[in-house]
């Protein structure tokens, strides 16, 4: 099942960001110094190792996406599964697995994969007790410094832990504190050195902690912004009243389940109403209800981050009403799950939320004592849990129904789509398939790295979001080749009479705002 979705709807912007680092990787090219790295060097690499194993395309990409989704999912449902049953479990996992952004190979799911590895193997329950085990949690908090060469907010999260392992520091083994301090300051200094050996310090600094803050970690307060924080009250909101149903006195579970089925029925229903994009508002009735749907069929992946601020905070405010001291290993929880929620800034989109809501559900499982559970709420998780999957199950197949192209190139050979554009990038990508690689370096003014992917090329002269080869000089004399996307007939021939003969020239299947088809055409130098 996680497989097959990870085969849909190829996106040529955002798989190529990932997809294009992977393989500049794997063919020698030196991540951030010598190809873009947004997310830093560590994840092109783990990337381009996958593509070794399944294949250089982007299928091959999927599939490693796909196996640390299976891992991740095993870790967490282990857990859940002590906790709650086998049921509730496998729900779970099925529930995390379908509501995903359908196979984007993004690097959050491997820092995601460090973290619960890492919450694995540093806790554990015994009856009714959470324990940690010291050794382990220094293997974790290395594991997360090593992470943050992917994303630079794991930094956040191993500074909660030591702030509360000096604070605690009297419940720990004797110079554990000093101890644990001193191996993370050599993994920072390994990790810093071989930055530097490899002459990649400085572009990484620049590429992955400036430029990603320039562009992305100051966010104007709008009301899209303030928006993402809505669903946070309104999802959980209305997944009480869902329970609340589950609890009418109505004995006879068929018709509880029944009733569960057709609430997310309609909300599946609900969220496929399709809406102009000029109406795209939350002052806008039906645009409001159609993202509430939507978002509730994402109930899960909101629930898991708004359960555990609600459990943290009441736990911290029962311990402060009694003058008491919250143990060490709630406390690092705590303060590991905290850190987590740093990677939803600046963006919460459903997405985001998605990609760490493991990291909640194991937190979750790990602090909620097994003899606090009634046979009730037992029995609602169950039932609910059970109806949504059977209704992202139907969501499933119909999308599943509805994958009617097969791709032909090399790059995306493996992938179906339903896009109406897929013949076009199809056309697109063979074209640039079929050029020599030995050939001069192609510039490529389009921000869609799959094309750069295609033709083994490298170089991209856009800053402003996407850049193959940060620092290069714009077109010029010594420029013999150019690729550009999104170009209006009226630009290419405008480029045309300036010189450069054009090689291919193909629509992508898009309008711009003006209604004009726009088509992805190669130059060479006459």
């Amino acid at each position: 099942m996680i497989t097959t979705q990870f085969r849909w709807n190829p996106d040529p912007h955002h798989d190529g960001i990932v997809l294009t680092g992977a393989i500049a990787f794997i063919d020698g090219y030196l991540p951030n110094a010598e190809y873009f790295a947004q997310y830093g060097p560590l994840a092109s690499v783990l990337q381009g190792a996958g593509l070794l194993i399944f294949g250089k395309s982007l299928f091959g990409l999927k599939l490693f996406t796909s196996a640390l989704v299976i891992l991740t999912g095993m870790l967490v449902s282990f857990r859940v599964y002590r906790m709650f049953g086998f049921l509730v479990a496998s729900a779970v996992w099925a529930i995390w697995s379908l509501t995903g952004p359908m196979g984007l190979p993004w690097p959050s799911l491997i820092t995601t994969f460090m973290i619960v590895f890492g919450l694995s193997i540093s806790f554990q329950i015994r009856g009714a007790a959470l324990s940690l085990k010291p050794e382990s949690l220094i293997v974790a908090v290395q594991l997360l410094l090593v992470g943050a060469l992917i994303r630079i907010h794991l930094l956040v999260i191993v500074g909660f832990i030591i702030v509360v392992l000096y604070y605690k520091r009297h419940f720990l083994p004797k110079h554990y504190f000093q101890k644990i301090v001193v191996i993370s300051l050599f993994t920072v200094g390994f990790l810093v050195s071989t930055l530097a050996f490899f002459g990649i310090l400085n572009s990484y600094v620049e590429q992955s902690i400036l430029w990603a803050f320039k562009h992305y970690a100051t966010p104007e307060i709008t009301m899209t912004y303030l928006s993402g924080l809505l669903w946070f009250v309104l999802i959980p909101f209305a997944s009480f009243l869902i329970w609340k149903v589950t609890k009418l006195g109505l004995r006879r579970k068929f018709l509880i389940s029944f009733v569960l089925v057709n609430i997310f029925s309609l909300i599946l229903i609900g969220s496929r109403i399709s809406i102009e994009r000029n109406s795209q508002s939350l002052y806008n009735p039906i645009f409001f209800l159609t993202e509430f749907f939507r978002r509730m069929l994402l109930s899960w992946n909101y629930l898991s981050v708004s359960g555990f601020i609600f459990l943290a905070g009441m736990m911290i405010f029962k311990q402060v009403k009694k003058n008491s001291e919250i143990p060490l290993p709630e406390a690092l929880l705590i303060a590991i799950g905290t850190g987590t929620l740093a990677q939803l800034y600046p963006l919460f989109d459903p997405w985001h939320i998605w990609m760490i809501s493991p990291i909640f559900l194991l937190i979750i499982s790990l602090l909620v004592p097994r003899v606090s559970l009634e046979a009730g709420f037992r029995s609602t998780l169950l039932l609910t849990s059970a109806a949504l999957t059977l209704v992202l199950s139907v969501q499933f197949s119909s999308n599943l129904l509805n994958q009617n192209f097969d791709f032909n190139s090399k790059l995306l050979r493996g992938m179906t789509s339903e896009r109406t554009d897929s013949p076009n990038i199809d056309r697109t990508l063979i074209a640039l398939e079929q050029l020599d690689s030995t050939e001069t370096k192609i510039r490529f003014l389009c921000t869609d790295g799959l094309y750069a992917a295609a033709s083994q090329h490298f170089m991209s002269e856009d800053f402003m979001y996407v850049d193959w080869g940060l620092g290069l000089s714009p077109v010029n004399e010594s420029t013999r080749m150019i690729f550009v996307c999104n170009y209006t007939q009226e630009q290419i021939r405008v480029l045309s009479n300036q010189g450069w003969q054009l090689q291919f020239n193909i629509s992508n299947g898009h309008l711009n705002y003006e209604g004009v088809i726009l088509r992805n055409a190669l130059f060479k130098r006459s």
